[in-house]
């Protein structure tokens, strides 16, 4: 008839079931902010918080970016994700998220494909540029000095 807090930190809840395995074991939960950069150049913000909530092994991220300016290097991925994601070797370990209403991007994007790479705390972006028919993955350079950018969605930690 109350909340429920484990005498012990390392516990936690069986979740729906009438016995205890650990498939069903809730013992991990956290909610917070965090804060990307750009791996590679100078840029400032005018906007760049980002929320987070993870639930077990299942991590939810989004956040809003607005680059007020930008001096060097490339602008290939986002950086500083709250938690690395599960190393899986194989093309099943980049984590698809989505990217809506941008603006003010470097290149003549139709579409971006942003994923977590496996096993980091990147966000990597893909895209597709502006004659429709090619998807770069390699030295996108998407980030400019007047970038206005959402990312939002799931990836699995170990």
């Amino acid at each position: 008839s109350g909340n429920l807090l484990p005498a012990d930190a390392s516990k936690g809840i069986y979740l729906g079931v009438n016995s205890a395995t650990a498939a069903n074991l809730l013992d991990d939960y956290e909610e917070g902010t965090w804060t990307a950069t750009i791996d590679s150049g100078n840029f400032s913000f005018s906007k760049n918080t980002g929320y987070y909530r993870k639930v077990g092994k299942l991590v939810y991220v989004q956040i809003y970016l607005v680059i007020s300016g930008y001096t060097s290097g490339s602008r290939v991925n986002l950086t500083g994700l709250p938690f690395t994601s599960k190393n899986i070797s194989s093309y099943d370990g980049h984590y698809p998220i989505s990217c809506t209403r941008f603006s003010g991007v470097h290149e003549s994007v139709l579409a971006v494909y942003p994923m977590v790479t496996a096993g980091g705390t990147n966000i990597k972006c893909d895209t597709t540029n502006s004659a429709g028919a090619t998807n770069t993955s390699n030295n996108v350079e998407f980030f400019g000095s007047s970038t206005q950018v959402r990312f939002g969605g799931c990836y699995i930690t170990d």
